[in-house]
This record gives C-alpha cells, sequence and structure tokens, in this order.
C-alpha cells in the first residue's frame, strides 16, 4: 500500500509541474497543433495556397476545438480563470478560433496557443 500512495503523491506532484504537457494527450496535441500552424504557412502561395491554408483551418478547427470543447466542455474561458483577473484569457479560445480563418492573420501560430493554455489549465 504504500507504493500506491507514493505513486498517488509523484503524479500530483508532476502534474503541478506541468505534467500534462509531456503526457502522451499534450504530446499529442502540442504536435498537431504545431502542424496545423506550420500548415498555414501555405497562404502565402497565390491562389491556391488561401485554399489550402483555409483547409487546414477548418480541419484544425474541427480537431482542436473539439478537443478543447470535450476536455473542458465550452469554448468560453474557465471561472477559474476569468476569476483571475485575466481577461484576456478570457476572450483567447474565441479569437484564436476566428483569427485561424482571418487571411494572413492566421500565419501566427493560434493553434499552439490554445493548446498551450488549455494544457496549463
Amino acid at each position: 500500500m504504500p507504493d500506491q500512495e507514493e505513486e498517488s503523491q509523484v503524479q500530483t506532484s508532476e502534474e503541478e509541474r506541468g505534467g500534462t504537457f509531456i503526457s502522451p494527450e499534450g504530446v499529442l496535441m502540442l504536435t498537431l497543433a504545431i502542424i496545423f500552424d506550420v500548415g498555414g504557412l501555405v497562404e502565402f502561395i497565390p491562389i491556391i495556397g488561401t485554399f489550402f491554408s483555409f483547409l487546414s483551418d477548418i480541419i484544425g478547427l474541427l480537431v482542436i476545438g473539439g478537443w478543447t470543447f470535450f476536455r473542458s466542455q465550452t469554448v468560453a474561458v474557465t471561472k477559474r480563470a476569468a476569476t483571475r483577473g485575466t481577461r484576456v484569457l478570457r476572450w483567447l479560445r474565441p479569437l484564436a478560433f476566428i483569427g485561424e480563418f482571418i487571411p494572413f492573420v492566421g500565419i501566427l501560430p493560434l493553434w499552439t496557443v490554445v493548446v498551450y493554455f488549455e494544457l496549463k489549465q
């Protein structure tokens, strides 16, 4: 029994130090977010780049948006984060989702920022 208790304490302290970033879920979602952000760079290719960037944004919205929704059951920020007095975080997710579809704003690594703050919560 002491081994289970120690293991529980180790897991708790790992999560407090940001262990969610190195968890399988964190690594997978951060990797996908980086891939979607790099895929948005094709927007610089005339005509066809806009189409592929838009396609990348739709897939990113379905995958990352669906993951954040199922993880926190909301698209807006949680009450815990809102009570910290950070108004920027309150609107970060919706603005990032919208920003990815705006031409030349979608070049910014907004998917990675959304996943980072979702894992940080």
